[in-house]
């Protein structure tokens, strides 16, 4: 499936969307769209972007979680 995944920074010391790249390509999945600079575009399996992104949870503050990820090529919808 494909979603858009929001990937800040995390700790100041790793790069949320390098974690995230390297996981969902580990896994068998691709990254379709790294065209801005903390947003990524996947093709993958739910439970693999699901994973990643609960990993990096204790990183985001807690207003960012409703948005981290959706379902669908985000820019896709705006053109």
């Amino acid at each position: 499936m494909i979603y858009t995944i929001a990937c800040a920074g995390t700790d100041g010391k790793e790069d949320g969307k390098e974690i995230i790249e390297k996981h969902i390509c580990s896994c068998g999945g691709k990254i379709l769209s790294t065209c801005v600079a903390n947003i990524l575009v996947v093709d993958a399996d739910p439970k693999d972007v699901v994973e990643v992104v609960n990993s990096l949870k204790p990183y985001y503050p807690e207003q960012y979680f409703p948005w981290r990820v959706r379902e669908g090529d985000y820019f896709s919808l705006v053109k």
